[in-house]
This record gives C-alpha cells, sequence and structure tokens, in this order.
C-alpha cells in the first residue's frame, strides 16, 4: 500500500463519518486508521466478528470494512449477523481479503457482504469504494452499483 501516493488525495467527507475496521493484522490496521483519520474518519478497530458486532450495535457505522478470515466470529458470519440487526441491516459492508477463491465470494457475497475486494487494495482506491458505498446507502440505492475504484473488485 503507497501511503505517500494516496496522501495526497483530498479529504472527501465534510462531516465525520464513522468506520468499523475488522483487520487481525496490526499492520494493515494502523496503516488504515493513519490513512482515514485525515480524511475525516472515526476508526474503530476490532479484531474478530464478536467484537466488530458489539461495537456496531452500540454505535451504528456508517460503513464497516472486513477479513473474511478472522478468529472466533469469522466475516462470512460477521455479514450474517450484521445483515440480521434491524439498527444495522442497511450498514455497508466491505470485504477486502486475500482469499479470492469463487467459492470463498459467493460465499461472502450471499452472507451480506455488499462489495468484496482483493488484496493488497491501494488505499485511495479502499477510500474511494467506502465513499461509494456510503453514499448509495445514505441514498437508498444499491451500493454495489458502479465500479468501486481500481482494486480487484471481485464479483462472486
Amino acid at each position: 500500500m503507497n501511503i505517500e501516493a494516496a496522501r495526497l488525495l483530498p479529504p472527501l467527507s465534510t462531516t465525520p463519518r464513522l468506520a468499523v475496521i475488522v483487520e487481525p493484522d496490526q499492520d494493515i490496521w494502523h496503516t488504515y486508521k493513519r490513512f482515514l483519520i485525515p480524511r475525516r474518519y472515526i476508526v474503530h478497530q476490532a479484531v474478530n466478528g464478536q467484537q466488530a458486532l458489539a461495537i456496531a450495535k452500540s454505535d451504528p457505522p456508517d460503513v464497516i470494512v472486513t477479513e473474511l478470515h478472522l478468529n472466533g466470529v469469522d466475516g462470512f458470519t460477521l455479514c450474517e449477523l450484521i445483515r440480521r440487526q434491524p439498527t444495522l441491516s442497511k450498514v455497508p459492508i466491505i470485504v477486502v481479503t486475500s482469499d479470492t477463491r469463487p467459492h470463498s465470494i459467493d460465499l461472502a457475497r450471499s452472507a451480506g457482504a455488499d462489495v468484496v475486494l482483493a488484496k493488497p487494495c491501494a488505499l485511495a482506491d479502499l477510500f474511494e469504494c467506502m465513499e461509494q458505498v456510503i453514499s448509495a446507502s445514505r441514498a437508498h440505492s444499491d451500493p454495489t452499483r458502479g465500479m468501486c475504484g481500481g482494486c480487484a473488485r471481485l464479483a462472486g
């Protein structure tokens, strides 16, 4: 992830947005955090789906970004649990994963992921995708319409 090139992007959000980032790799999580905070994101960390669900229930986020393979409650189950919560069911979920097997992509989509992106994903592309799905969610449109950034967007 080229954080230097990504720093050149202006902040698009005029009001702070809340993101729950579910990423067990501390280096990746800190990279996301350092990139998103100057772009007016409040970033909460979770290392598994159980933590993410608890955070989301207490303070519903604008977007959830998750890896699929987590200890305990994994990303697949997290997507299902989020979609079953009346107060969270419309929150956009972006999966960023190195698991690009068609079966895993299909499972993520059927569990409720709006977008599945392949790791490594450029920070600017992830940010663009986050902005797009949040805007679509607020406009009550399909967040999966339109291409999100230059990451390898994975079709199921």
